[in-house]
C-alpha cells in the first residue's frame, strides 16, 4: 500500500467546545475581555449589561488603540494566533506593557457570553466592524464555512480616536446580583496594586437597580491600612526574602509596631516540610525576583465594628463583603492579574487546609488580601494553566508556592506576637458566657418588630458567629493546654511512683546483700555493682518525669533518646500488650530528637493506647510496628502503624482536631495532644492514607536534637 499523508480538520463546533472548557465560567471570560483592552494599551474600559428591543446584552469598550482592518483578518481571525507571543509588549505615548492575552483565545470568551458579538474598532488606519455569530458554526459542517462578517470604512459610534467596542447578544448566562458583584470584585483586583491607580480605569454598569451611572470600579479605602501586614520583595541574588512587618491598630491609621528583617535561604530550608525538602535545591533558589504585599485582619464582631467607625461605613456587613471580595493572594504578571479569577479558587495556595491541618494561631484565606507581582522575562516558568484556575505544575511553582507559604508564616509570626499582647486574659466562665445567644435572639427580635430588612438580621447572625467562632477557638486553645499538662502530670506521677517504689526496694535489697555476704567473690562484687548502675539508671529516669509531675512544670528543653523512650513506653504499656496478643516490632537505628522526654512519652503512650484499643476491635493477628522511613542531618521520620480498622479517608484531615473521635467514651483530644507537642517542638504529623499494615498510620518527623 503506498505512503500517503492525511491532514487534520477540526469540526466547527470545537468553537463551543474550547469555549466551555477554556473559559470556565463567565466571570473569566469578562477578565479575558479586560485583559484585552490592557494588551491594547487601553486606560479606560467600560462594561455596560441592557437590556433593549433586540434583547439583553453587554457592552464592553475601550480607548484603546484598536485593530487595523489587515489585523482583523491576518491576526483576529485566527484563533490561538501567536501574535502576541512573538510580539510581547505593546507600546503607547510612551508607555508600554507586557501584554497577557499569549494564547490567543481571547475570543473564544465571546462564545463562552453569548451565541453572537459585534465587534467595532477604530483603529488610525481605518474602521472595521466584524459580526460573528457562534450558532452558525456549530451548524456548519466544515471549518471553511466559519466565516467572519466583515464589513470596513463605516462609520462607528466610538468616543474618541481609536478603541474598541464589543457587543454581545444572546447572552448565555442569567447574571444575577451575586454574579454581578463578583464581576465587580475581580474587576478590582485585575490590575496590580504596585501599579499607578490611573494608568487603566474599570467602570461597570448593570441592569440592576434602574438608570444608573456606571460605578468606577476600586476596592474599599480601607483595604490599603490592613492590621496585620508584610510588603517586600525576594532577592535572588543571595536567595532571601527582605520583609517589612507593620501592625496597626483597626481605630488607628498610624503605624503602632513595624519591623524590618531578612528571612535568609538556609532559614527557608530548614523550615520546609519534610516532603519537600528533598525537592529544593539547598543552595540557592531557581527563581527570578517578585514582589509581595500581604494584609490581614481580625474578623470578630468588634473588630468589623472598629472597621466600620474608622472609615465611616454605614453597614458593618460592607466591611467583611470588602475582605470576602479580595479575600486569598492575588497573583500578578507583567501589572495583570493572572490567579484567581474567580471565587472557587481563591485558596489556591492551600491556607485553609494547612490552617485545619494544626490547630494554631495562623491566617485563613478569609482574614488575608495578598498580593504577588513578577515579570515573565525573569520567571518565565511560573505560568497559569490553560483552565486559568492553578498554575502549572513544576520544580519552579513548587518553590514558589512554597516561598509564598513562608512568607504568610513570617506574617503569622508577628501577627501572633501583637495578638497575644492585645487580648486580655479571660476565666474559662467568661469565656463560655461569650457563648450565650439571648442577646443575638433579642437583637433580631428587634429587628422584626421595627420592620428592618433581612440583611440586617444576617448581619447581626454574621457577627454572632465570628464572636462565638473567635470565643471556640480561646476555649479550644485552653483546653488543648490543660489536657496536656493534666495528661502529662497523669502520667509522669505514675511512672515516678512505679519507678521510685521499685528503685527504693532494690537498693535495699542490694544492701542486704553486700552486708549479709561476707567476704564476696568477685563475680558477686561485679553483679551487685551492675545493679547499682540500673537502680541509679532507674532513678535517674524517674528524675527526668518528676517536673512533669509537678504542678509548676514548665516545657523544659532536654533531648531525648529515642530507643530508649520508646521502650519505657512500650514497657508501661506491657500488660494491655500482653493481654490483646499484640506483636509490637521496631526497627529503627536508634537517635536522639529535640523532644522532652515525657513530652515524647506522651506522644507515643497516646499513639500506642490508641493503636491497642482499636487493634482490639478485630481478631486474627495483632500488629503494631514502629519503623524509620527516612532520615536527614536535621529530622527523622518514624511510621507507627497498627493492622487495626484503620482511619477513614474522610476524617484523615479531622482526626488531629479536638473533639473529633470515634471512640464512644471518648473526648477527642489524645492525638490533639499530640500533634500540638510534636509542632511545638518543630516536627511534623500527618496520617497516611491507606496505612501501611491496612489499619492506621502516624508518620511523625522529629527533630535531631544532640546539638542539631
Amino acid at each position: 500500500m503506498a505512503e500517503r499523508t492525511i491532514p487534520f480538520t477540526l469540526h466547527p463546533r470545537v468553537f463551543e467546545a474550547l469555549g466551555k472548557d477554556l473559559v470556565t465560567n463567565p466571570i473569566v471570560a469578562m477578565i479575558e475581555l479586560a485583559k484585552n483592552s490592557y494588551d491594547a494599551m487601553a486606560t479606560s474600559l467600560s462594561i455596560k449589561f441592557g437590556n433593549d428591543e433586540q434583547g439583553k446584552y453587554v457592552l464592553v469598550s475601550d480607548d484603546g488603540f484598536g485593530m487595523s482592518p489587515s489585523e482583523v483578518e491576518t491576526i483576529y481571525s485566527v484563533v490561538a494566533t501567536p501574535n502576541k507571543l512573538e510580539n510581547t509588549l505593546a507600546w503607547r505615548d510612551g508607555k508600554k506593557r507586557r501584554v497577557t492575552g499569549e494564547r490567543g483565545l481571547g475570543r473564544l470568551s465571546l462564545a463562552r457570553l453569548g451565541t453572537s458579538a459585534t465587534i467595532s474598532t477604530r483603529h488610525s488606519e481605518g474602521d472595521t466592524q466584524i459580526a460573528i455569530d457562534w450558532n452558525d458554526y456549530s451548524q456548519a459542517d466544515h471549518l471553511e464555512d466559519c466565516v467572519l462578517v466583515l464589513s470596513k470604512d463605516i462609520t462607528l459610534q466610538i468616543q474618541g480616536t481609536t478603541g474598541t467596542t464589543i457587543r454581545i447578544d444572546n447572552l448565555v448566562d442569567e447574571w444575577t446580583e451575586d454574579e454581578f458583584n463578583e464581576l465587580s470584585d475581580n474587576l478590582s483586583r485585575i490590575i496590580s496594586p504596585f501599579m499607578d491607580d490611573d494608568d487603566f480605569i474599570v467602570y461597570l454598569k448593570t441592569n440592576q437597580g434602574g438608570d444608573v451611572q456606571a460605578q468606577r470600579i476600586e476596592a474599599p479605602e480601607f483595604l490599603n491600612f490592613p492590621k496585620y501586614s508584610v510588603k517586600g520583595n525576594f532577592d535572588p541574588k543571595d536567595s532571601k526574602i527582605l520583609f517589612s512587618y507593620v501592625f496597626r491598630k483597626h481605630t488607628d491609621k498610624r503605624v503602632s509596631r513595624d519591623t524590618d528583617d531578612i528571612y535568609t535561604w538556609e532559614q527557608f530550608c530548614s523550615d520546609l516540610p519534610q516532603a519537600i525538602k528533598p525537592k529544593v535545591n539547598n543552595t540557592g533558589s531557581i527563581l527570578g525576583p517578585f514582589d509581595f504585599d500581604i494584609r490581614a485582619w481580625d474578623i470578630g464582631a468588634s473588630d468589623i465594628e472598629e472597621i466600620a467607625t474608622t472609615y465611616e461605613i454605614k453597614k458593618k456587613s460592607s466591611v467583611r463583603a470588602g475582605i470576602r471580595f479580595h479575600k486569598g493572594i492575588s497573583l500578578y504578571r507583567d501589572g495583570i492579574l493572572i490567579l484567581p479569577k474567580t471565587e472557587n479558587n481563591r485558596d489556591w495556595l492551600g491556607l485553609d487546609l494547612r490552617r485545619v491541618s494544626r490547630v494554631g494561631p495562623r491566617i485563613s484565606t478569609s482574614q488575608i488580601v495578598g498580593y504577588v507581582s513578577f515579570s515573565a522575562d525573569s520567571n518565565s516558568e511560573i505560568r497559569d494553566a490553560s483552565d486559568r484556575e492553578k498554575l502549572v505544575a513544576n520544580s519552579h511553582t513548587r518553590e514558589f508556592e512554597q516561598i509564598l507559604i513562608a512568607i504568610v508564616r513570617l506574617l503569622e509570626t508577628q501577627r501572633n506576637k501583637d495578638r497575644s499582647k492585645e487580648q486580655p486574659k479571660r476565666t474559662m466562665t467568661e469565656l463560655f458566657a461569650g457563648l450565650n445567644a439571648k442577646k443575638i435572639v433579642s437583637d433580631i427580635r428587634s429587628i422584626k418588630e421595627s420592620d428592618g430588612s433581612l440583611d440586617d438580621a444576617v448581619t447581626l447572625v454574621e457577627a454572632f458567629g465570628e464572636e462565638v467562632d473567635s470565643t471556640r477557638e480561646k476555649i479550644q486553645h485552653r483546653l488543648i493546654h490543660y489536657n496536656r499538662m493534666a495528661a502529662m502530670g497523669t502520667i509522669a506521677q505514675m511512672i515516678v511512683h512505679e519507678i521510685r517504689n521499685r528503685t527504693s526496694t532494690f537498693a535495699s535489697t542490694i544492701r542486704q546483700v553486700s552486708d549479709s555476704i561476707q567476704p564476696m567473690s568477685d563475680d558477686l562484687i561485679e553483679l551487685l555493682k551492675r545493679s547499682r548502675q540500673a537502680v541509679d539508671a532507674l532513678d535517674s529516669l524517674a528524675g527526668t518525669f518528676a517536673p512533669l509531675a509537678s504542678t509548676r512544670f514548665e516545657r523544659q528543653r532536654k533531648d531525648s533518646y529515642l530507643r530508649t523512650v520508646i521502650n519505657i513506653t512500650i514497657q508501661h504499656l506491657e500488660e494491655s500488650i500482653r493481654v490483646s496478643k499484640t506483636q509490637c516490632l521496631q526497627k529503627f537505628d536508634d537517635c536522639v530528637v529535640a523532644i522532652d522526654p515525657g513530652e515524647l512519652h506522651i506522644v507515643l503512650y497516646n499513639l500506642l493506647i490508641n493503636s491497642l484499643y482499636w487493634i482490639n476491635k478485630q481478631t486474627g493477628e495483632r500488629m503494631i510496628h514502629i519503623s524509620e522511613i527516612e532520615r536527614s542531618s536535621d529530622y527523622i521520620t518514624l511510621e507507627l502503624s497498627d493492622n487495626g480498622p484503620g482511619i477513614s479517608e474522610e476524617d484523615i484531615d479531622l482526626v488531629l482536631l479536638p473533639g473529633v473521635t470515634n471512640k464512644p467514651t471518648g473526648i477527642g483530644m489524645g492525638l490533639t495532644v499530640v500533634s500540638e507537642i510534636i509542632y511545638g517542638r518543630g516536627g511534623q504529623v500527618a496520617v497516611k492514607y491507606p496505612g501501611s499494615l491496612g489499619g492506621a498510620t502516624f508518620v511523625l518527623t522529629l527533630p535531631i536534637g544532640g546539638g542539631k
